[in-house]
């Protein structure tokens, strides 16, 4: 099957979509979708979760609706493993 450049930026951009951050994600939400992240992506997100996890507060944009950040990336983190 050929794909035309269309339906191939149509499909990039739906699979970079579930890559996305989005609200409300709970930590299973987020280790689901970080597990899928290609491999020489999943370093630098992994070290946002890491850096949260020691008190960082620089992905707290990204997860508004979590109260204790820190907590939240020790539970991404042990659910990766």
């Amino acid at each position: 099957m050929k794909l035309t450049k269309r339906q191939l930026r149509k499909i990039i951009k739906e699979e970079l979509g579930k890559l996305q951050e989005a609200e409300g994600e709970t930590a299973q939400e987020v280790a689901d979708r970080l597990a899928h992240i290609p491999a020489a992506f999943r370093h630098g997100a992994m070290a946002d979760f890491e850096n949260m996890a020691n008190g960082s507060t620089e992905m707290a944009e990204y997860y508004p609706h979590v109260k204790d950040l820190a907590a939240f990336g020790r539970e991404v983190l042990s659910l990766l493993k």
